[in-house]
């Protein structure tokens, strides 16, 4: 039986070959702490230039009064040396939907969906409650988003909580150390629903950037909206969209551009509706704090030849699209818009043979021909390269660059869970795109900076092997570098472990299955169940699905590996269903060097 012993020595065996291969790239420190689950973990975050924190929910153990629950959180300088573990007691059975520091008080906000509760708190780094407050018969609706926490200033939190009664929308909502309700602001349209989709606090200002969509269709808006933190009222709010024409951007994010500007980027339609073809364009916006906004929209047209696959013989059918990511600022204010070309098509033009090729292509010939797609058939998506659009310092475009990679495949299967069965339109335009990106199969992490080079941090996983690849790419190459760390997780390597048993056991056919994957190509693709509760629009969930972090040292990544404890018992379940967030295990932090 391979328990928690064996897979952490695994994974410190992966970090001395890493040492090996890249000599001193590996930085010194490093911190490993046990007794850890992924039960409300949220990734790692960053207090400032000074440290990190990161959290996580402890179900009632012995020693703990039976119904309750403990949130975790635990506090690092930049060595990694833990400054701080303190608890916070919550009932049992919810979960952790936000936490946030303000430099000097950490806010937490817990939920149970069954009880209807949902309980603030606010501790100082030591763990002392300065208060909490627990709202009782809270209406289910309103619990089905997590809140989320902005902090303000030095003393005061913003909640951007989401509304679903007859109309949807979201509020904004300023609590100080007290929690007492400095005010609430409900955003809520006459018609459609409107989701906040991305949003930050620079100085006094509170951006967001809103959806707007009715239900079952393909009609989307998109605005950035401005509050004054100190009063909630709105300043302004701009359209996505090209002035006095119809062309409407498909914005996925807005980054601060420094001194009240906030920038966005993504692709956009010649109207309001997603179209499953492809986009026609890209588009780039830089707003500034009084609204004023630079538009500038480019179609593909006059850039196709340089974005064109080469040699996707091998890649799948449809056409190319491309997927907008971020955007990179330098010091002169010109900027990237960064992306990565996709495909969308059918699993079996993938080499996923032992779906059954001729049903597949027929269903799914005819879901196209209605406009449309068969919701039994597997479909696949294809990440082939980057694509990079340069503007100048007046936000106008002036260049796009291609750096091909290697192709990162991933099967998209419904789950055949009855209670989270995926909904109608689910996969349709770029929703499956939207959801691969959120759970981190899209290759594109972040920009990291060393020096005056900016570098594209990417991984490449092929979780059927399984093996999940680090790439540093300068952001001004012709080609993705080609040298790589081996950063493949253990809770990847434990489910092919329990997955390799279960074939064994089953003899001969177990020797089939593997000879049938082997033949459909199935050794470089990853598999993803598709669910109902995969949220299109929840880009925060990213941040627990990527495992690398920004650092607050020049040059240098963080990465972590949660390594679970297993009992033998529990390993088949595990592997028919997924690895439960709630087993307990290590959890691994390091930092890695950017490349010399």
């Amino acid at each position: 039986m391979k328990t928690f012993n064996n897979y952490r020595n695994q994974f410190v065996l992966i970090f001395l070959g890493l040492s090996f291969v890249f000599g001193n790239n590996l930085y010194a420190q490093s911190v490993q702490i046990e007794d850890a689950t992924r039960d409300g973990f949220d990734g790692l975050r960053r207090i400032g230039d000074e440290g990190y924190y990161l959290q996580f929910a402890t179900q009632w153990t012995d020693g703990m009064k039976k119904g309750s629950a403990k949130v975790r959180i635990i506090m690092m300088d930049n060595d990694l040396n833990i400054t701080g573990d303190i608890w916070i007691t919550t009932r049992a059975g919810g979960q952790v939907e936000d936490v946030a520091f303000n430099g000097g008080n950490f806010m937490v906000i817990n939920s149970n969906l069954r009880e209807a509760v949902r309980k603030l708190t606010i501790v100082d780094k030591e763990g002392n409650v300065v208060a909490e407050q627990t709202l009782e018969k809270v209406k289910r609706r309103l619990l089905s988003k997590p809140a989320s926490i902005l902090p303000v200033g030095d003393g005061d939190f913003m909640v951007i909580n989401f509304i679903k009664e007859k109309k949807v929308g979201y509020s904004i909502s300023r609590y100080n150390s007290k929690l007492e309700v400095q005010y609430t602001k409900e955003q809520i349209p006459d018609k459609k629903k409107l989701y906040p989709t991305d949003f930050f606090i620079d100085g006094d200002r509170l951006s967001v950037l809103e959806f707007i969509t009715p239900d079952f269709s393909d009609y989307f808006e998109y605005h950035v909206a401005s509050f004054d933190v100190n009063s909630g009222e709105q300043i302004f709010k701009q359209r996505v969209q090209k002035p006095g024409e119809k062309a409407s951007g498909y914005a996925t994010f807005i980054r601060n551009g420094g001194d009240g500007k906030v920038m966005t980027g993504g692709m956009f339609f010649d109207g309001q509706r997603v179209q499953e073809s492809n986009s026609d364009g890209f588009f780039a916006a830089v707003i500034e704090k009084d609204g004023t906004t630079k538009f500038s929209f480019t179609d593909w047209k006059e850039v196709k030849a340089q974005l064109k696959d080469k040699g996707t013989g091998l890649l799948l059918g449809g056409k190319t699209k491309t997927f907008m990511h971020d955007i990179a600022v330098n010091s002169d204010g010109s900027f990237t818009l960064i992306g990565e070309t996709y495909r969308k098509g059918d699993a079996d033009m993938a080499g996923n043979k032992s779906t059954g090729a001729k049903l597949g292509k027929m269903a799914a010939k005819m879901a196209a021909a209605k406009g449309g797609e068969s919701k039994d058939v597997d479909i696949a998506v294809t990440v082939s390269g980057f694509a990079l659009m340069n503007f100048d310092i007046e936000g106008k475009f002036t260049s796009i660059e291609r750096i091909i990679e290697r192709p990162t495949i991933t099967i998209i299967k419904n789950t055949t869970d009855p209670d989270d069965l995926p909904y109608v339109g689910q996969r349709k335009g770029l929703n499956v795109a939207n959801i691969l990106n959120n759970n981190g199969y899209f290759p594109y992490r972040f920009v990291a900076e060393k020096g005056d080079n900016k570098y594209i941090v990417s991984v490449a996983s092929y979780k059927s092997v399984p093996m999940e690849r680090l790439y540093f790419t300068k952001l001004n190459s012709a080609q993705l570098d080609t040298a790589s760390v081996n950063v493949t997780s253990s809770d990847l390597q434990l489910l092919l472990d329990m997955k390799n048993k279960v074939m064994s056991k089953m003899g001969g056919l177990g020797k089939l299955a593997k000879k049938t994957q082997k033949v459909g190509g199935g050794e470089d693709k990853s598999e993803f169940e598709l669910r109902g509760s995969h949220d299109p629009f929840d880009y925060r969930s990213k941040a627990s699905n990527t495992r690398l972090v920004q650092s607050n040292i020049s040059g240098k990544v963080l990465i972590y590996d949660f390594v679970p404890i297993v009992e033998e018992g529990e390993k088949q379940k595990g592997f028919f269903g997924q690895l439960s967030d709630t087993m307990r295990g290590s959890l691994k932090i390091q930092y890695i060097d950017l490349p010399n």
